[in-house]
């Protein structure tokens, strides 16, 4: 670069060449974003810059109406906001700076001569340190540059370049967004699709000076706006005018899920809330059209299997079955069957992970509990794998017909056999030995103690209980009283005959 500046300039003022010099290292000796300073402002009714000057960042927004060309060595700081209606022409050597507080924009063309440099400051953006704020160049005709001339962003600058450019190599990015409509030889790493602009928060900027695309676009939506999750959604745009592609975005998505030059978009990812924006574009101009709010309602996921207490005793009054939360439910639906036995197992109550069991006291058998997830608009999901609940039979213990004389004894018994036993006399009077065994001893007391002088009872039946566990750990309890009658003791008679004792006592 020096020696070309030093070639075009040889033969002239030694002094020249330093000056030019200085103006072309400037940039590159570490101004970095700092707003190079100058004393004379441009004024827009001059169609060439020549020296230095600048725009200054004053509130204004200056108009250039008509072209402008920066002269050999030129050099021209936009701090402020500058718009040219016209093209923008650099001559050999020369350079504009956009600071991080400037906008430029060029309406026509711009033409990069040999040694000539447009640069864009910027820096990254606090609050999202993926976009970057600053310095903005915009040009809406097509970029041209000759040898060497270049834009060069500079740790964030923005540029769009809505006219495309004569190729991608005269963009100079370090961290900046720039956009080129179209984008010469393909994308590359540091140029942006120029679709992706309207998610760009430049773009509102973009287009106070871009032209708003002609035509309209309105949506449909079938099968509608309340769907359940998953429901595959088609979004169809109907338009008036001419639009060359077309791109879908979902929610506050920054790419789009479709882009291409289709009308309709179909999609099953859309999420409670969602709205679906469309950009239809015609060349470097955009126009956009949303849908509703979509109401989606998640199909709740499949609860675990319940567990609970298995197996229990037929007699058992309730027991309680949980589930883990699944998603998409709000609340829970519950249900017991038989499986096997003859009767109703009884009724389930709850809403909840947890529910509670209320058994039917006759019930033995297998039952099956289940439980779905349902979510706010009633919709249920598939139901769990059942939980099987094994009722044992309640053991059925007989005591034993047995009938003694006052001060006897006797061995106790009941029908079947069992896990253990426990026995047990409340009447005044009776003992019991082995009470833990199948059969125990019974001892009445005597006849005076039984049946006082003077009583008329010839028969007494002691309170006898037993109480049975089974191998399935299920109990019972049977009980002698003046009702069962199964265990009888009977007085001894001091006068007269004997007494026959048989089912029918008589004297």
């Amino acid at each position: 670069m020096v020696g070309n500046c030093y070639a075009h300039i040889k033969g002239g003022n030694p002094y020249a060449y330093v000056v030019v010099l200085v103006l072309l290292l400037t940039p590159m000796l570490g101004w970095g974003q700092a707003c190079p300073s100058f004393s004379t402002n441009y004024n827009v009714a001059n169609a060439s810059v020549s020296g230095t000057q600048g725009v200054p960042n004053d509130g204004t927004s200056y108009i250039r109406s008509g072209s402008l060309t920066v002269n050999s060595g030129g050099y021209l700081v936009v701090s402020g906001k500058l718009e040219i209606t016209g093209s923008l022409v650099l001559n050999d050597p020369s350079q504009i700076v956009v600071c991080e507080t400037g906008k430029l924009v060029v309406r026509g063309g711009v033409t990069l001569n040999k040694n000539t440099t447009i640069s864009v400051y910027g820096k990254a953006d606090p609050s999202n340190p993926t976009d970057y704020i600053g310095g903005l160049l915009i040009v809406l005709g097509a970029v041209n540059a000759a040898n060497n001339g270049n834009i060069d962003l500079n740790n964030g600058g923005n540029v769009i370049l809505a006219g495309g450019a004569s190729s991608a190599n005269i963009i100079n990015s370090q961290n900046g967004d720039t956009y080129v409509n179209p984008i010469p030889g393909g994308n590359t790493s540091d140029i942006k699709n120029f679709d992706q602009l309207v998610k760009d928060p430049i773009f509102e900027e973009f287009q106070e000076y871009a032209c708003a695309a002609s035509g309209t676009i309105s949506l449909s939506v079938s099968p509608g706006y309340t769907i359940a999750s998953g429901t595959s959604v088609t979004i169809t745009a109907t338009t008036t005018g001419t639009f060359s592609s077309y791109s879908f975005y979902i929610g506050g998505a920054t790419t789009p899920a479709y882009s291409g030059t289709s009308k309709v978009f179909t999609t099953a990812l859309l999420q409670n809330g969602d709205v679906v924006t469309v950009y239809g574009r015609n060349g470097s101009c955009f126009k956009s059209a949303s849908t509703g709010v979509f109401s989606v309602t998640t199909t709740p996921a499949k609860p675990t299997t319940p567990t609970g207490a298995t197996p229990i005793c037929q007699g058992t009054l309730t027991s309680t079955v949980q589930t883990t939360a699944t998603s998409g439910a709000s609340t829970y639906a519950w249900s017991i069957v038989q499986q096997s036995g003859t009767i109703s197992p009884g009724t389930i109550s709850g809403t909840g992970t947890s529910a509670t069991i209320t058994w039917n006291p006759l019930f033995s058998g297998v039952a099956l509990v289940g439980v779905t997830g349902v979510n706010a608009s009633s919709t249920s999901g598939p139901p769990s794998d059942a939980l099987s609940i094994t009722v044992n039979p309640q053991p059925a213990p007989v005591l034993g017909s047995t009938a003694i004389c006052a001060g006897s004894s006797i061995a106790l018994g009941t029908s079947g056999s069992y896990s253990s036993y426990s026995w047990t006399v409340t009447t005044t009077g009776f003992s019991l030995i082995n009470a833990t065994t199948p059969a125990p001893t019974l001892t009445a007391p005597d006849n005076d103690t039984l049946f006082p002088i003077g009583t008329t009872d010839i028969v007494a039946y002691p309170n006898v209980s037993v109480t049975v566990t089974d191998s399935n750990g299920c109990s019972a309890t049977v009980t002698n009283n003046s009702t069962d009658r199964q265990v009888a003791v009977f007085r001894i008679p001091r006068t007269g005959a004997p007494y026959h004792i048989s089912n029918v006592v008589a004297k």
